[in-house]
């Protein structure tokens, strides 16, 4: 994989999170798309910076346009997390199916 292939795997990913978080926005599934939404970013952070070493090249002159794409997707979390009631039923289930499937 050659930098600036890297680069657009990065960036395309960046793309497909956010279009996510603005559907989830606007959308009465918020519960269920949560869960998956934080799995997404989990991978945008990997994908970042945290893992794939082997695979793919080193890009210091991309961290900080990287750290800025993670960031903007926080704050469109930290915004999709105030539109969710975290005590509803439907939401505790879907948070505890996503935990359980590989977290417990």
């Amino acid at each position: 994989m050659t930098s600036e292939e890297y680069t657009l795997l990065v960036t395309n990913i960046y793309n497909l999170i956010t279009k996510e978080i603005r559907i989830a926005l606007n959308t009465d599934d918020k519960s269920m798309l949560y869960p998956k939404i934080i799995t997404m970013y989990e991978f945008f952070r990997l994908l970042r910076g945290e893992a794939f070493l082997e695979n793919r090249p080193h890009a210091p002159d991309k961290q900080n346009s990287f750290y800025k794409m993670e960031g903007e997707i926080a704050k469109r979390i930290d915004e999709l997390k105030t539109k969710i009631n975290f005590d509803d039923e439907k939401v505790k289930f879907y948070i505890n199916e996503a935990q359980k499937t590989y977290l417990k």
